[in-house]
């Protein structure tokens, strides 16, 4: 028997499961799933009208060590969350895909996105990070500060990059005392604090499950968004947040250093790569996520910036790596979303 702090759940696109139990329900308002529980949405889910069987509105679950979940399935999506609407409370996604999870902590959407992660599962709390590593203390001499106001818990069985976003109340602007080049991912590793290499996006993500850009939105110190630049084993770390360095990024490349943008790239549109080669020539090439070559051109010129032709890629996620003619290999992560 359904306990009567299930209140909403529908009909023909969504299952309810319950201690057990199985079963299809009518749908009367928001959702709260208890300890245990989860929910499975099959098709599109709108936050703000409603659909794949339920209501618009917020989503609660149950969190500590037995939470419910909200589970999208390959075939699941969602669009039009806000602060007001989302999940509050635990999200799993079934797709390897690229996917935004739309969790908050009940009156602030605070996304976090995965560029491909079987299974993977996320939450955001808006609490002092303190509180779960049990340390005050820094410990890393390149790291400045990290976000005493939230974190996110991200598990997943496949290697990933990460995207973190933020809000006004993050208060970035303090954080990386007024310089947004010394914003960065941090992870903790359950004994320190790990600096995960980080590009600021130019742009905050869409508010739907794609984790693509908003290109209305330019990220600011009150909104943004920034994604790891090498992809992360999310079983070294037992949760993500911001951090400030101590020494900002230079936004000018170095010597044998690559740059590809954007990054998330979308399918149809121009991506440049810019290189600053070693030596005085060197070559690219691209490989794609079964390690195939799907792209290769010599590069004669010892920096500059040029757009990729029009591939034959998926939406995946590749390896962009320059190569010196000494043999020495610099590697980025490119990801491509629909």
């Amino acid at each position: 028997m359904i306990k009567k702090y299930i209140i909403s759940i529908v009909a023909v696109l969504i299952t309810i499961h319950v201690q057990g139990q199985e079963c299809n329900s009518g749908s009367f308002g928001n959702a709260h799933i208890p300890s245990d529980g989860f929910i499975s949405i099959f098709a599109n889910h709108s936050f703000n009208e409603g659909g794949s069987g339920m209501f618009p509105g917020l989503i609660g679950t149950a969190r500590g060590t037995n939470p419910g979940y909200v589970n999208f399935t390959q075939s699941g999506s969602w669009s039009s969350a806000t602060d007001a609407a989302h999940v509050n409370g635990y999200v799993r996604t079934f797709s390897s895909d690229a996917f935004a999870f739309p969790v908050g902590n009940g009156s602030s959407l605070r996304m976090i996105g995965v560029s491909g992660s079987a299974n993977a599962a996320a939450s955001y709390v808006n609490e002092d990070p303190s509180l779960v590593t049990g340390v005050m203390t820094i410990a890393n001499a390149d790291l400045e500060a990290v976000s005493v106001r939230e974190y996110w818990t991200l598990s997943g069985s496949n290697e990933t990059s990460i995207t973190l976003t933020w809000d006004q109340l993050s208060n970035v602007e303090d954080l990386v005392d007024g310089n947004i080049n010394k914003l960065t991912v941090v992870g903790w590793n359950g004994s320190g604090w790990d600096i995960i290499p980080t590009a600021v996006n130019s742009f905050m993500i869409q508010a739907n499950s794609q984790n693509i850009f908003n290109e209305d939105i330019t990220t600011s110190f009150n909104i943004g968004s920034m994604t790891t630049s090498t992809a992360v084993n999310l079983d070294d770390y037992v949760l993500f947040t911001l951090g400030s360095l101590l020494v900002p990024r230079s936004s000018a490349l170095e010597d044998g250093d690559i740059n590809v943008s954007p990054n998330p790239a979308r399918l149809g549109t121009p991506t440049f790569v810019s290189y600053d080669l070693v030596g005085k020539a060197g070559k690219m090439e691209i490989y794609d996520g079964y390690n195939r070559l799907v792209y290769s051109q010599y590069l004669d010129q010892e920096k500059g910036s040029i757009q990729l032709p029009e591939l034959n890629l998926s939406d995946d996620r590749y390896v962009v790596t320059l190569i010196e003619q000494n043999g020495a290999k610099t590697s980025k992560i490119l990801i491509v979303v629909k």
